[in-house]
C-alpha cells in the first residue's frame, strides 16, 4: 500500500542519513553569498535546509525553488560543497525605474519584472518608462545611457515607440527621439557629444529628432532667439 512505502522510503532515507554522517557527508554549514542580511536571513529560512541531515537529500533544484520564491532575489545557483557545506549564490533583484502602463504605476528590476509588494512612492527618483512593452526593454536604454553621465543625469523619462525605439525627455531640456534600438548606441553617442561640445540640451529647443544617422533636426522653443545650432528655423 502507499502507507507501506511511504514507510519504507522514511526508513531508507533515515538509513542513508546516518550512514552518510557516519562517512562526514552529512550538512554542517549553509552558506548564502550576494544578498544584504536581511535577505539572506529569509533565504536561509526558505530554502530549509536542516544541519545534519544527508548531502544526498539537500537536493540543488528544490532548494533553487524555493529560494527563488523571495521577491528580492533574481538568479540563484545552490551548489553542493562536499562534503559537508551547501553554497547559495544569490543575485538581489535591482530596482531600475518607474513602469507606468494603462495609468498604473509599478517598480521594475533589471529583466522587466515588476515588483509585488513595493510601493513606487518609495522610487520617484528612479527614471520613468512609459508603454505597454517598456519593461522588457528599460535595461537595455538605461544600460547605454549610464554610459553617459551627463545625459544619464537629467534624463527623466522615456516611452518606449512601437515596440522599437524611444522618446526621451531630459529634465531642463527637450524631448529627444531616439533612432531604432539597432542605433541606439550610435546615436546617445552622437548626443553626448554635442551636450559636451554645444550644450545642446540646454539650448532653447522643444524637440531634437535624433533618428536621422547623419544629423539632428532640432525645433527651437517659439520665440527664441536665433541660434547658430538650430539655425533659427
Amino acid at each position: 500500500s502507499s502507507d507501506v512505502c511511504s514507510s519504507d522510503l522514511k526508513r531508507w532515507e533515515n538509513g542513508l542519513t546516518v550512514i552518510m554522517r557516519s562517512a562526514g557527508l552529512a550538512v554542517k554549514d549553509v552558506r548564502v553569498v550576494g544578498l544584504d542580511p536581511v535577505v539572506q536571513e529569509r533565504a536561509l529560512k526558505v530554502a530549509a535546509v536542516q544541519v545534519g541531515e544527508s548531502m544526498m537529500s539537500a537536493d540543488p533544484y528544490a532548494i533553487k525553488a524555493r529560494v527563488e520564491t523571495l521577491e528580492a532575489v533574481d538568479k540563484v545557483k545552490v551548489m553542493r560543497m562536499w562534503p559537508d557545506q551547501i553554497t547559495i549564490v544569490d543575485d538581489p533583484r535591482q530596482p531600475i525605474a518607474l513602469w507606468e502602463n494603462n495609468g498604473e504605476w509599478r517598480v521594475i528590476d533589471q529583466r522587466g519584472r515588476t515588483f509585488a509588494e513595493v510601493d513606487p512612492k518609495d522610487f520617484v527618483q528612479l527614471p520613468h518608462i512609459k508603454g505597454p512593452d517598456a519593461a522588457e526593454a528599460a535595461a537595455g536604454l538605461l544600460t547605454l545611457m549610464a554610459d553617459y553621465p551627463d545625459l544619464s543625469i537629467r534624463m527623466s523619462s522615456a516611452t518606449r515607440i512601437s515596440g522599437r525605439r524611444w522618446d526621451v525627455t531630459f529634465r531642463g531640456g527637450a524631448d529627444v527621439a531616439l533612432p531604432e534600438d539597432s542605433r541606439l548606441k550610435e546615436a546617445l553617442a552622437d548626443l553626448n557629444l554635442l551636450q559636451a561640445r554645444n550644450r545642446l540640451l540646454d539650448l532653447p529647443v522643444t524637440h531634437i529628432d535624433a533618428r536621422h544617422p547623419e544629423r539632428f533636426a532640432l525645433r527651437p522653443t517659439p520665440g527664441a532667439p536665433a541660434d547658430p545650432l538650430t539655425g533659427g528655423a
